[in-house]
């Protein structure tokens, strides 16, 4: 089972063709306690056609006190339009509210950025 956490949406414009990037966090037990495996996923579409980022988007994870965990780290490429990104919290980190802040851009088009949080439970 798979449990959408939380979910952000950026519509963009690319050549006058409508794209979006769909950026959720996912957990199997619908939410993330301390050891288990965090799970982002990006999806790029322009219109109805996957479409690649002009580069390998980028991951920054931040814990609740401010402090930045994972430092744009490259997401992994699944298949067009697709990445992925999986981070094991361990035992010792700090449970509450986390960010996620992915970057990507399209040709032609700057950087956008999507936000996410999610709770890290202990």
């Amino acid at each position: 089972t798979i449990v959408y956490i939380n979910n952000s949406l950026s519509n963009i414009e690319e050549n006058g063709t409508g794209c979006f990037a769909e950026f959720n966090d996912v957990s199997v037990h619908g939410e993330i306690t301390t050891t288990d495996k965090y799970h982002a996923y990006l999806i790029i579409r322009c219109g109805n056609t996957p479409t690649n980022a002009s580069d390998i988007p980028r991951i920054t994870l931040v814990d609740p006190e401010g402090n930045v965990v994972v430092d744009n780290v490259s997401m992994v490429y699944n298949d067009t339009g697709i990445y992925t990104y999986s981070y094991t919290t361990t035992a010792s980190q700090t449970g509450g509210q986390w960010k996620s802040i992915v970057k990507y851009s399209l040709k032609n088009s700057p950087t956008n950025t999507l936000i996410n949080f999610w709770e890290l439970k202990r």
